[in-house]
């Protein structure tokens, strides 16, 4: 994890339900996932979900290739990623190692120092029933709001009692919370916005 990011969001979230399971939709190289691995102490399980997918990966490079890169190796930035460029905040934060093309081996390496840390390749949603109920679940993967209402269609049946389905609505978090309430109430026991981009669904 880096400055200028929303952990303080993330811990706060963590500290006011203490999950002993922890799903992160999208880990990038499992910074996030570590540092609850941190938090929970040997007390809990996180599973952080990385797609393998080519043209779904976010490489760094000022390239085309991959997500949110249109218009990237003309200098431009992906019309979607708005004031949220993921890409400048790495080559800003992140040590040079992570600044290149989308590596595999990173992200294994930060999985393997976690004794209670599972990393799953694979594209989420997910082509079958996810097997383990969460305490909480983070999607932290799009700017569009389309792919957030699936992402969330999918992982809110396998919630435990007392869980949070936690959202970055990154661009949309006003629309997201309007939609969350119309669509999912009935199985919700309240939703909030929680800081300038997440929404909770409380299970």
């Amino acid at each position: 994890m880096h400055e200028n990011t929303h952990w303080p969001t993330f811990k706060k979230v963590f500290d006011f339900y203490q999950p002993k399971t922890i799903v992160e939709v999208g880990t990038y190289y499992g910074g996030l996932s570590y540092r609850f691995h941190e938090l929970l102490n040997g007390t809990g399980q996180v599973f952080g979900v990385q797609t393998p997918d080519e043209n779904k990966l976010i490489h760094v490079p000022d390239s085309n290739m991959g997500d949110y890169s249109v218009g990237e190796a003309d200098g431009h930035i992906d019309h979607r990623l708005g004031k949220h460029d993921w890409k400048r905040a790495v080559k800003k934060y992140f040590p040079e190692k992570y600044h290149y093309h989308y590596d595999f081996n990173l992200v294994i390496e930060t999985f393997q120092q976690m004794e209670y840390g599972t990393l799953i390749l694979d594209t989420s949603p997910f082509v079958y029933p996810w097997k383990i109920g969460y305490d909480l679940c983070i999607l932290d993967i799009t700017t569009e709001i389309e792919e957030n209402e699936k992402q969330a269609d999918y992982w809110i049946k396998y919630g435990n009692e007392g869980s949070v389905l936690m959202v970055g609505a990154w661009t949309h978090q006003d629309k997201f919370y309007e939609l969350s309430k119309k669509k999912y109430s009935f199985l919700t026991k309240e939703i909030v916005k929680e800081g300038p981009e997440h929404v909770l669904l409380c299970l």
